[in-house]
């Protein structure tokens, strides 16, 4: 992906998560080392700013990650609860 359309993804990345709230010059700089190691592929853009969010104490932003995995943590404790009979 191109510089500018890598800064297009990063300046769009709000609209995509009303509500929630990440510094956003702490979040590029973020986004740009991962990037530069290898990862913050485009397409995970999203969930980089949300987790992101989440480690900066941004309340919409982990009652959205809650929202998103909830359902995947049910799941599991019902497998171990199953497991551990």
């Amino acid at each position: 992906m191109d510089d500018a359309s890598w800064q297009q993804s990063l300046s769009g990345l709000p609209s995509l998560l009303p509500g929630v709230a990440a510094d956003p010059e702490g979040f590029r700089r973020h986004a740009e080392d991962c990037r530069a190691r290898g990862g913050a592929r485009p397409e995970h853009l999203a969930d980089l700013y949300l987790a992101f969010a989440v480690a900066g104490g941004d309340a919409a932003a982990l009652r959205r990650f809650e929202q998103l995995v909830r359902p995947d943590l049910a799941q599991a404790a019902r497998r171990l609860a199953r497991g551990a009979e």
